[in-house]
């Protein structure tokens, strides 16, 4: 059984954004997911339903159909309350069915109890820490500079004992 990913429209007045483009949308496929695309989730980025289906998208007109047969649901924005449906998003969740988008959970108690009540694995994109490939060779070379700012800074006549060095610094002494 494969797994569907669907992409609802954000209902959140302003919302330029989508979850996924077209090329999203070919990625996902290749790595084997089925994927649902709300009608006109695309609208904000000059992308037509046309696209998203020629990438292997299955369009949906019915929101609620499409939060019900997906697996998973990727959005942009927190779920909401939708006006237009008369239900908050959260609650088109299917049972079990997975989240991720951001969340903001400390400021969003009220929709994470929601979502709890769904049985619901939410992935909240605010919440994973950003890494860098890298870091611990960035972080070697930033105290490599900050030594040699301390040395530029202490000048020829400094004292040899340094607390921050477990060691003494070799003097250097001229011969003529």
């Amino acid at each position: 059984m494969t797994l569907k990913i669907g992409i609802p429209k954000e209902i959140h007045p302003g919302e330029r954004r989508v979850a996924a483009t077209p090329q999203t949308i070919l990625r996902l496929r290749k790595l084997g997911f089925d994927v649902a695309v709300e009608s006109g989730a695309g609208r904000e980025i000059n992308t037509s339903n046309g696209e998203y289906r020629e990438a292997g998208a299955e369009i949906y007109d019915d929101p609620r159909r499409l939060w019900a047969d997906s697996d998973v649901v990727i959005k942009v924005r927190p779920p909401e309350h939708s006006n237009d449906l008369g239900v908050h998003e959260a609650d088109l969740l299917r049972e079990h069915g997975w989240l991720i988008g951001f969340m903001w959970p400390a400021q969003n108690r009220e929709l994470l109890n929601r979502l709890a009540a769904r049985h619901a694995t939410v992935f909240a994109m605010d919440s994973i820490p950003r890494i860098t490939r890298g870091g611990a060779g960035r972080s070697q070379r930033r105290r490599k500079v900050r030594a040699r700012r301390r040395e530029q800074a202490r000048g020829p006549a400094a004292d040899d004992t340094n607390e921050e060095e477990p060691w003494p610094r070799p003097r250097t002494t001229a011969t003529a």
